[in-house]
């Protein structure tokens, strides 16, 4: 699968790349919103993992931004401050999943074939 990674956590982002490219995803990083804006523009993805809070920028507008640039992402938000509202509000917003940090790799995994079946379905 070809993912693109957007965290403002570049060692967090570095780990987080090494468990998917070890499970045989493809890769891209991105620090802020509108690095992965010109990363989208420039390439195909199949899914997104976000995290909900990059620096100054809130990961939920960040959604919105990403899924007109590209409607049929997937998205999973991921976050160190998890809420079921916030659960709530990203699924509602266009979420495919939400993953609360820290997670381990196995639970990247669950999510990940979880997004893969539930894109399958649509």
């Amino acid at each position: 699968m070809n993912i693109l990674l957007i965290d403002d956590d570049q060692s967090l982002r570095k780990s987080i790349r090494l468990a998917l490219e070890t499970m045989g995803h493809r890769v891209t990083e991105a620090g802020n919103s509108a690095q992965a804006q010109e990363i989208l523009g420039h390439g195909l993805f199949e899914l997104a993992l976000l995290d909900l809070r990059l620096g100054q920028e809130q990961g939920l507008d960040v959604l919105r931004e990403l899924l007109q640039l590209a409607p049929g992402l997937a998205v999973v938000v991921i976050t160190a401050y998890a809420t079921i509202e916030t659960a709530c509000e990203a699924i509602r917003r266009g979420a495919l999943d939400y993953l609360p940090k820290p997670f381990t790799p196995e639970q990247l995994r669950i999510v990940l074939d979880r997004s893969g079946r539930l894109r399958r379905l649509q």
